[in-house]
């Protein structure tokens, strides 16, 4: 119990410095108000905090006395922070996973960089995703693999670092990029799914075509836990 108690009051006294940080812009106080410098705090005591002047905003992962910086922008683009760039984040087991809007044009489209939790180092970018974990229950990632003779679901488990491949039917993506309707091949695949530890993942051929319960792609993943 005091144990417990020791690290409540350790994480105040750390959030409380973290407070008195830069956190204010006198000129410009329209960041005041929507740049938000409260910290997020992990299970482990990390804690990931966006800081702010009138110069600049950045956004900081710090565990323990280890800090490093994740993302920036200058004085002309503070604007667009918390949206674009590193925008949200999921914690899991040993990591977090982070989604990145490269572009404020683009509503679908968004890069997703995997992070350590202790050190905040990227361990992998994993790009786009068809299936993008947002709860620790389904720790996976689930990405395509277009190939000249094959079309692959690439499944990585986020807690293991392990990756597998599935070959897909080659047709789901040719027809849909013959019919040109789609801006991203991701987009093919508009739904899911789970039921216990199945995901079902629904696509459509073009983007008239209504449900069909045909197109549906089922993937038991207890056999990449």
């Amino acid at each position: 119990m005091f144990k417990y108690l020791l690290l409540t009051i350790l994480l105040l006294l750390t959030y409380s410095d973290l407070k008195s940080e830069d956190c204010f812009c006198e000129t410009d106080s329209i960041y005041n108000n929507y740049i938000d410098c409260e910290p997020d705090i992990l299970d482990n005591g990390a804690m990931i905090y966006w800081s702010f002047n009138c110069d600049s905003s950045w956004l900081t992962f710090k565990y323990k006395e280890h800090r490093i910086l994740l993302e920036s922008f200058d004085k002309d683009w503070m604007n667009y922070t918390g949206r674009l760039g590193y925008v949200s984040h999921q914690e899991f087991k040993n990591s977090i996973l982070f989604e990145s809007k490269p572009s404020s044009g683009s509503v679908r489209y968004r890069e997703y960089i995997l992070h350590d939790k202790t050190k905040g180092e990227v361990i992998k970018e994993l790009g786009t995703g068809v299936y993008t974990a947002s709860d620790p229950k389904y720790p996976f990632f689930i990405s395509l693999n277009l190939l000249e003779e094959i079309n692959e679901f690439v499944i990585f488990n986020i807690n293991t670092l392990k990756e597998y491949k599935l070959t897909i039917p080659k047709e789901i993506i040719d027809k849909s990029v013959e019919s040109q309707n789609f801006l991203y091949e991701e987009d093919v695949f508009y739904d899911y799914e789970f039921k216990e530890d199945t995901i079902f993942i629904k696509y459509r051929l073009n983007k008239s075509e209504i449900e069909n319960p045909k197109h549906v792609i089922k993937i038991d993943l207890k056999q990449y836990r």
